[in-house]
């Protein structure tokens, strides 16, 4: 399981998939938090694109990501969650998450949730972030700037936007990438999530010779 999460996270330049999140807004400043509600259920549909070399096509990798709320105590939820597909059809795990998106203890989901700010933001301030890991590329160190972008009526409905900009690097990758998180004020749950990134691995052929890959990627993460 954990391999399969961290291999997702560096594909999502750990702008990860996204937390509910409770947005409140007083003065001009937006209070971001997680309301954990037992019982829920939460199901993404991830879809990771990369366009290999010498393709004209890219190729898609399709995920499913489903978290259930089994209690929530003093705002911390319990979660169970499973990643389906891609070749990752895994048992189910488990993990407690605060009302930031901090996870106590030690779980594979804290690798896949974007931490909130302590504080309230106005439109415009960012806060960062920065996690290491292994994965299919080695030890990799990602670097989030997330800036929020505030309320805005997008196709009818109201959302709270959220920039991503996100630097990897270390193993055998190293990339950077954009993205925006698209947040409902009013049931407290991201709605999308999608990113840009642009790789450059590095691989070793039998000879001893080291080659260099791009490998643009795009990454959709959609609440069902």
């Amino acid at each position: 399981m954990k391999t399969a999460l961290l291999a997702l996270g560096l594909a999502l330049g750990l702008a990860a998939v996204p937390a509910p999140a409770q947005v409140t807004t007083k003065a001009s400043k937006s209070l971001l938090r997680i309301k954990w509600v037992k019982g829920k259920t939460y199901k993404y549909a991830v879809n990771v694109a990369a366009m290999v070399p010498g393709q004209k096509r890219p190729m898609n990798n399709a995920m499913t990501l489903k978290l259930d709320v089994t209690d929530v105590k003093g705002g911390i939820g319990s979660l169970k969650y499973i990643l389906m597909g891609a070749g990752s059809n895994d048992s189910a795990q488990t993990a407690r998450v605060d009302s930031l998106g901090k996870v106590l203890g030690k779980a594979d989901l804290g690798e896949l949730l974007i931490p909130f700010p302590e504080k309230a933001v106005a439109v415009g301030e960012s806060w960062s972030q920065t996690t290491s890991g292994s994965s299919m590329y080695g030890k990799s160190t990602v670097a989030m700037k997330l800036t929020y972008r505030g309320v805005k009526n997008v196709n009818g409905k109201k959302v709270a936007e959220i920039n991503i900009s996100s630097t990897i690097s270390g193993g055998n990758a190293v990339g950077k990438g954009t993205g925006l998180i698209q947040v409902s004020p009013d049931d407290g749950m991201v709605q999308s999530m999608d990113q840009s990134l642009s790789m450059q691995t590095k691989m070793t052929d039998s000879k001893g010779k080291t080659q260099t890959m791009d490998l643009p990627i795009k990454v959709s993460v959609t609440l069902q």
